[in-house]
């Protein structure tokens, strides 16, 4: 981008706020944020959330006379683009590319259904769909996050280019998303940025909304700028009583475009409205530290700053130091070729210590090998592939020997039979009247210039990887021919080729199947004419290679040299004359199909923790068992896909338990969601231990082994949903539809087999004496009367108070605990304060009266948060004290005492020196009560209010809400 250098940004700013209200703005631009994406893209893979593969049809013109077949189509990492961003919405666009799987389109004009043509798709031929989406805002009930999610099911506009016509575009695109929205929450989002909206700091976030911006130049397609753009995210901090309003379309766009010798100098830009810089100056890390991202990989790094108004922070969205990564996250590779050497990295340097490991997601046999150690991958041999794109997941974990931390990372490899690829592989053409070039692409694994072959009929005008195929002017004398065009890599010598079938006269009827897709070698297929005259003589072709019996059983060849083979089925007269002919393309494949599993043995679900509250966070449990019957002896496990295809459906209606969002603990509050599955065990303790009953197969038996979580909400804290039961189901490969649990019971007949009953609890009733609330001495003197004079006029204390009548300069440590039902101890998970979080009192409301009293507070979640949230560990008060000089406040915790973490604080300290006459702002804070939302380890959501005795400033009362 041109123009919009640090030295611009600061002279525009020098005119005024731009901050229009809000407390803080943060830019991140497009690079960066793309970096997140395919980081969380490929992070999915560590597990099953990850995108599966689409298979299905669509037509690709509205009166439906031709549609589209697509087999096994894997979507790469979304990326953004700003080109129609407005600055009025959060509208982005998406581009996912489409790396492995087979596309063919139909005819079925003048009812009968034609071939137009086949191809396999690789990533080198750089088809996509592409996504208008909204960004949205969602806020964790639990962790109190606000997530900038970006999800797939909220796109309004579709296209996708496997066709050429626009209108068949946008049928593919509605075909997309029609998929997406089908598709589980965890599949389908990704979180772009996050704001930690917890605590109580001045310039914490308090509330955002989120706007698109092009870059300068970001939506003319002439410019060197074109696509380039950013998220911007207006904040309100705790400071600010409202937020902001929308800047004007002419904002101005913060990210410089400085270079140095690296390039890019900046990614990130933070803007802190004037009124607030004093804050980032005495904490300059409280709204950065704020800002996280997610898979703990990325943080906020400031280069520089500056005040021309508004206080500027620029910096970039980089790699934490303790970050792993894998090169290539990406990677496609031949069957049978070279070693290949993977390499993790930690702050762009070699990492030694890592584990290495490999899985197949839709083989169980292809996966190929790799070094445990050393990180050296194996393709598997070219004769033993199973399937012409095998997806393996790469993952390299590492224990860091200093902090114990562990550390997981995976890659995406594709592994394929062809070096090269065309497309179309296939296309068949009509010579009467006026014939259509067709345009061939070819790709290559490793790139190289390429060479085309002249046909003998027609011509080619190649220009790189992509060559213009004419067909003949003139009539041919064959009735049938099949014209192979060849692209070679000059390099390798490696070749691929496309087959035109040239056609002088028109079909008269349909061949069964009229297409099949990768017909092994040697194998077989049965080819059936549907022409309606029994009395003409059959008669059967190959053209290409294979061979057909008089009875249409067509074999492939053992080896093969073009990869399409037509089969064409004549019928002739008496005379031995074509009366009517129709013909059957097969696609010859070197993969070999590999054994895979053709039934169950048992399918079953059993419950482990079987009731909790719908409260939404706590979880129930349940465990899926699958054991395939034998094939010839052998037998096959279920492979990855169809693993993650695994979900809960109610054994009534078979309605499918959606699953969490993405950072989602539980069903957040207002979600209409009753019943849904998580695949994580989360922080809240279950109801019960878990069952001791054995549920986990011998290990010498090949069984699919998964566990599934079930969080449930009801429509209010005192009222549950009915009890339900569920079934499991998963998808099976290979079109073998879906299986229920119910359906394929073992020998173990009960009640519970093949489906669990699942209890939901109205959560507990909170009463006043399930809260315990006692102080604690810490600085003074005084504490349980110890130090207090004897003697005349002085009666000992009461045991466990404290002295206030003798020690005026004090601090009290005021404690919650929580005991559920009077009978189990529970810690709280989060604490967030309704309003105003301290009190003030002075001994009497005279003017002159100088005895006073005010609170802090301290609480830490639990369990402790994670490495990428470090907890400010101090005391807080609410920012109206934080603003005065007297009195004198202690964040730092008096005699090390050791904060618990999941207990709330309250902290009272008296002093003798603040005039009432002279703090009037503090009288927004006396008589008055705090209240504090708290969530306990059962996910239990508690309001408790906090105030001073009206009678007694030196204690404090607690107060039950509902």
């Amino acid at each position: 981008m041109a123009g919009n250098s640090r030295a611009s940004i600061l002279e525009k700013m020098k005119a005024g706020s731009i901050t229009r209200g809000w407390g803080a703005i943060t830019v991140f631009n497009r690079t960066r944020l793309n970096r997140i994406l395919l980081q969380q893209w490929i992070d999915k893979y560590d597990g099953n959330a990850y995108m599966p593969p689409f298979s299905g049809t669509a037509f690709t013109h509205d009166d439906k006379t031709e549609y589209a077949e697509l087999f096994d189509i894997v979507l790469g990492a979304p990326r953004l683009s700003f080109e129609s961003a407005d600055f009025n919405n959060s509208a982005a666009t998406l581009t996912l590319s489409i790396l492995s799987g087979t596309y063919t389109s139909y005819s079925t004009a003048n009812a009968m259904t034609t071939l137009l043509k086949s191809f396999p798709i690789t990533e080198a031929m750089n088809y996509t769909v592409k996504v208008e989406v909204d960004l949205a805002v969602a806020t964790g009930e639990v962790d109190y996050l606000g997530r900038v999610i970006l999800d797939l099911s909220r796109g309004t506009k579709f296209e996708c280019d496997l066709a050429e016509s626009s209108e068949a575009r946008r049928a593919l695109g509605r075909y997309f998303d029609e998929r997406f929205r089908a598709l589980d929450a965890h599949r389908r989002q990704f979180v772009l940025g996050l704001l930690d909206l917890n605590g109580y700091n001045p310039l914490t976030p308090k509330r955002f909304e989120i706007r698109t911006q092009a870059a300068p130049g970001g939506n003319d397609v002439k410019s060197s700028t074109y696509q380039d753009g950013a998220v911007v995210v207006f904040i309100q901090v705790k400071a600010s009583e409202f937020g902001g309003g929308m800047p004007p379309p002419d904002f101005p766009y913060l990210i410089p475009d400085d270079q140095d010798a690296q390039g890019d100098m900046y990614s990130a830009t933070v803007i802190v409205a004037k009124e607030f810089a004093a804050h980032a100056d005495e904490d300059k890390l409280a709204l950065i530290s704020s800002l996280l991202f997610p898979g703990e990989q990325n943080v906020f790094i400031e280069r520089d700053r500056d005040t021309p108004n508004d206080l500027a922070i620029f910096g970039n969205i980089d790699p934490s130091r303790t970050a792993i990564t894998i090169d290539p996250p990406l990677q496609s590779l031949q069957a049978g070729s070279s070693p290949f050497q993977y390499r993790a990295l930690r702050d762009g340097k070699p990492l030694s210590g890592v584990t290495w490991s490999l899985r197949s997601l839709n083989t169980n046999g292809s996966a190929g090998e790799i070094g445990r150690t050393n990180g050296l991958y194996i393709p598997v041999a070219f004769d033993r592939l199973g399937r012409e794109t095998v997806r393996n997941v790469i993952t390299a974990s590492y224990t860091d020997p200093a902090t114990g931390v562990q550390h997981r990372v995976s890659a995406l490899l594709l592994v394929v039979t062809e070096p090269m690829s065309i497309s179309p592989r296939f296309v068949p053409m009509y010579l009467r009247g006026t014939q259509q070039p067709v345009t061939l692409v070819a790709s290559t694994v490793r790139d190289a210039a390429l060479t085309w072959s002249q046909p003998q009929y027609g011509s080619v005008v190649a220009s790189g990887n992509s060559a213009t195929y004419t067909p003949p002017a003139q009539p041919l004398a064959e009735d049938i021919v099949v014209q192979h065009i060849e692209a070679r890599n000059g390099a390798t010598g490696e070749t691929v080729k496309a087959s035109v079938l040239l056609l002088k006269y028109a079909v008269d009827f349909d061949v069964t199947p009229g297409f099949t897709r990768g017909l092994n070698r040697s194998a077989t297929i049965q080819l059936v004419e549907n022409a309606r005259q029994p009395s003409l003589k059959r008669r059967w072709t190959v053209y290409g290679e294979g061979s057909v019996s008089d009875a249409g059983l067509y074999t492939a060849p053992a080896t093969f040299t073009h990869p399409v083979a037509v089969v064409v089925c004549e019928l002739l007269d008496t005379a031995g004359l074509v009366q009517y002919y129709g013909y059957s393309i097969v696609e010859l494949t070197n993969s070999r199909t590999e054994e895979s599993w053709t039934g169950l043995k048992t399918f079953n679900i059993r419950k482990i923790v079987d009731s909790a509250y719908s409260n939404g966070m706590q979880q129930m449990s349940v465990k899926i068992l699958v054991e395939t019957s034998p094939v010839s002896g052998t037998v096959y496990e279920l492979n990855e896909d169809e693993k993650a295809s695994m979900k809960l459906v109610t054994k009534g209606n078979r309605d499918e338990l959606p699953f969490l969002g993405v950072g989602e603990e539980g069903i957040e509050a207002g979600s209409p969601i009753v019943w849904a599955t998580s695949l994580e065990r989360n922080r809240f303790i279950m109801s019960s231990a878990p069952q001791s009953q054995d549920v986990t197969p011998p290990d010498n038996v090949l069984v699919t082994d998964l566990d599934l979580y079930v969080h449930v909400r009801g429509p209010s804290p005192t009222q549950a949903p009915p009890i339900e039961r569920f079934v499991a189901s998963f998808t099976g490969s290979n079109d073998q539809g879906t299986f229920y649990s119910d359906l394929h019971p073992s020998e173990n007949n009960n009640d519970d087999e093949g489906h669990v009953t699942l209890k939901p609890v109205v959560p507990p009733v909170k009463v006043a004496s399930d809260y315990t609330f006692r102080d604690d001495r810490v600085a003074g003197g005084g504490k349980e009367g110890q130090g207090r004079p004897t003697g005349p006029g002085w009666d000992p204390l009461p045991a466990g108070e404290n002295d206030f009548d003798y020690f005026l300069k004090t601090t009290d440590y005021w404690r919650v605990g929580y005991k559920r039902e009077g009978a189990r101890d529970l810690l709280f998970t989060r604490c967030n304060f309704e309003g105003h979080q301290s009190l003030v009192q002075w001994e009497s409301e005279y003017g002159n009266e100088t005895m006073f009293s005010y609170t802090g507070y301290a609480f830490h979640t639990f369990p402790p948060q994670q490495e990428n949230k470090p907890e400010n560990r101090v005391i807080s008060f609410d920012d109206i004290l934080g603003k005065r000089a007297v009195p004198v406040l202690k964040p730092v915790y008096e005699n090390a005492e050791d904060p618990v973490s999941g207990q709330l604080m309250l902290t009272l300290t008296r002093v003798d020196d603040l005039r009432r006459s002279t703090a009037t702002d503090l009288l927004a804070l006396n008589d008055i009560s705090i209240v504090a939302a708290l969530l306990d380890l059962e996910g239990n959501r508690h309001r408790l209010s906090f105030r001073v005795a009206p009678d007694n400033r030196n204690k404090l009362l607690l107060n039950v809400l509902t």
